[in-house]
């Protein structure tokens, strides 16, 4: 019988990708923007769905400033390095969208057309949008369908805010001529369909998830996916594959940040400075509960290997019917 293997395949900095797609097909700017939430009167117009209110609980523990007002969510590599970050008030990232006035010596003056088209193509500003949690959930599963050739089960990522799918590879990799063919596949049909993503497998569905969402650094402040310190899209090994019966072994060095813990339990552990999964998982688990949520308990007993953690499959858009006549 073969070993349980599992895939995450992650797009990092998710909202962007989804919004610069759907730019760059309307002809649009993409390279300087960013998504902010509304402001918590529109929230309770626009939005009627669980997981969007389940997403919004989640920026508002992460961001307090989007309790108030609107906030930035997510911003492009661009738009980061002019200084607008995830966290912010909207109405500071917009003072900080703007760009500075470059002067340059000439010849001839040039006329104030051409002088402002030559500050747009110089310093573009930052557009911003506002985030659609839910459409970047259904394009989410969207990417399944084409990713099942891979995998006879495809799960999403049952977190708040998902950017990743999870896929059960059980028994396929000899299909593709091993496990690192299959990733490197996978990546290429990732590619040609416009987005950016990382690879990893492991034994488990957290040592997988764990392994594809090393961003953090042991000294980053605990935010489980993504930091406002941190660039949106940092460069990083696209592809990891743990080896069968080493994942204690690989996630003993990273943050706890990606042990998909709640944010004050992240804050807690930090204090008492715990700061990677491996002092974590070293701690005797009796004395935890007194001081940790069940959630949380339940990661840890999933990154140590003695809770099993399966997939929610998604439905097949056009499944496969038999019938006995």
């Amino acid at each position: 019988m073969a070993l349980p293997r599992f895939l995450c395949l992650r797009f990092p900095n998710w909202p962007i990708q989804v919004l610069r797609v759907r730019l760059r097909e309307s002809g649009e700017p993409s390279e300087f923007v960013a998504l902010h939430t509304l402001a918590p009167s529109e929230r309770r117009e626009k939005s009627t769905k669980a997981t969007t209110d389940v997403d919004l609980q989640y920026i508002r523990e992460l961001w307090p400033a989007a309790v108030s007002g609107p906030t930035i969510v997510a911003v492009s590599t661009a738009a980061w390095h002019r200084g607008v970050r995830p966290g912010m008030p909207l109405a500071e990232a917009r003072s900080m969208a703007v760009p500075l006035e470059q002067t340059r010596r000439s010849t001839t003056q040039p006329s104030g057309k051409q002088l402002a088209e030559q500050k747009a193509l110089v310093n573009p500003q930052v557009g911003f949008f506002e985030w659609q949690s839910d459409d970047d959930r259904r394009q989410l599963m969207l990417l399944a369908e084409p990713a099942r050739k891979y995998a006879p089960v495809i799960g999403l990522d049952e977190l708040p805010v998902p950017d990743c799918l999870l896929l059960d590879i059980t028994g396929c990799a000899p299909l593709f001529g091993g496990e690192a063919a299959l990733a490197e596949s996978l990546l290429a049909d990732v590619r040609r369909a416009g987005y950016s993503a990382r690879i990893a497998i492991a034994d488990t569905v957290a040592a997988a998830w764990a392994l594809a969402h090393v961003d953090e650094r042991l000294n980053d402040k605990p935010r489980s996916r993504g930091s406002a310190s941190r660039n949106p899209l940092p460069e990083d090994l696209p592809i990891r594959i743990c080896p069968p019966g080493q994942a204690r072994a690989e996630l003993k060095f990273l943050p706890i940040g990606v042990g998909r813990l709640p944010l004050a339990d992240q804050e807690i552990l930090q204090n008492l400075g715990i700061r990677s999964l491996g002092q974590l998982l070293s701690l005797p688990l009796p004395d935890l509960p007194s001081r940790l949520s069940d959630q949380s308990i339940v990661r840890i007993q999933q990154l140590n290997e003695t809770v099993e953690e399966g997939i929610n499959p998604i439905p097949e858009q056009n499944p496969v019917m038999a019938e006995w006549s």
